[in-house]
């Protein structure tokens, strides 16, 4: 898969996510980009919080914090 078929795909899939699953995945791929969390770190604090709004919790501003802006 090369450069373009990937960015094509991830977009695809962020599209699918709600308005706020994009802003947890925004925000966890901010940290990754600025190397504030690893690849497993990513995974895990996005998937937390999306599983978290999945079942049904309210999330605030203060669950996108993610280490280096809390």
């Amino acid at each position: 898969m090369n450069e373009n078929e990937w960015v094509a795909k991830v977009s695809g899939l962020v599209g699918r996510l709600d308005a706020t699953e994009q802003m947890i995945f925004m925000a966890a791929l901010r940290a990754l980009a600025n190397k504030e969390f690893t690849v497993d770190q990513f995974t895990e604090w996005a998937g937390s919080r999306i599983e978290r709004h999945r079942a049904g919790e309210v999330l605030h501003l203060s669950d996108l914090e993610t280490g280096a802006a809390a």
